[in-house]
């Protein structure tokens, strides 16, 4: 082989070793800035379980060197949050600042709530009298009552509108017969067709989207857009 021949092998060798060490440098940035973010949200979320974190992209230190992440993605097992237990949590953070004050362009965050916690919730509505249960099993909400010994059945649905959750109406059945709803005498269940499921812990730059009932819980979605991180914790 030519001298030239093994100068050109030798500068492509070269070359490769400087990349790989620039990538080796970048994977390993990347870990340390995950790492970093999962000790402050555990910090700010001592109850936390389970939180992994994520920034996707073939390179991350171009995104640092911009002051912007594309991507952050964020699992965790179990959140409790101004007293709201939330399960299977999902974020999708678009746009998060990487220096102070941080702040996110877009968010999505997913995560069931317990049937105990929906419960609670609607007790704490007021809309239902005493004698009235309210439970989240097999993929359904349930208001339970008595009608002169006979009990009575109403299958509720989550319905989001202008951000509030609400439990409307779908089903009623008496003594194990369907029936209509005009059938049950007034304001027996209360005011379900209204019924509003409070929802203060929610921030005020987060907005209810979505809600569905999955096995003994309600899985949410909530979005935001220009956030402040720290109004989250």
């Amino acid at each position: 082989m030519s001298r030239s021949g093994k100068a050109a092998i030798g500068t492509v060798v070269l070359l490769i070793l400087i990349l790989g060490g620039g990538y080796a440098l970048d994977r390993w940035a990347v870990t340390r800035a995950e790492e970093r973010i999962t000790t402050e949200l555990t910090g700010s979320f001592p109850d936390a379980a389970g939180v992994q974190v994520q920034i996707p992209g073939l390179l991350f230190l171009p995104q640092l060197l911009s002051g912007s992440l594309n991507t952050v993605e964020l699992t965790a097992d179990g959140v409790r949050y101004d007293g709201l237990d939330v399960t299977d949590v999902q974020v999708l953070a678009h746009g998060v600042d990487v220096a102070e004050p941080r702040t996110v362009d877009e968010v999505t965050v997913i995560g069931t709530v317990p049937g105990a916690t929906v419960r609670a919730a609607v007790a704490a509505s007021g809309r239902l009298p005493e004698e009235v249960t309210v439970d989240v099993a097999d993929g359904a909400v349930v208001a339970t009552a008595t009608v002169l010994g006979v009990p009575l059945e109403a299958t509720l649905q989550p319905v989001v509108s202008d951000g509030e959750l609400r439990l409307e109406p779908q089903t009623f059945t008496l003594g194990g017969l369907e029936v209509d709803a005009t059938a049950v005498p007034d304001g027996l269940l209360g005011d379900l067709g209204t019924l509003e499921v409070p929802l203060d812990a929610l921030p005020d730059s987060l907005t209810l989207t979505s809600a569905e009932v999955l096995g003994d819980g309600v899985r949410l979605e909530v979005t935001g857009t220009d956030i402040a991180l720290s109004s989250l914790s």
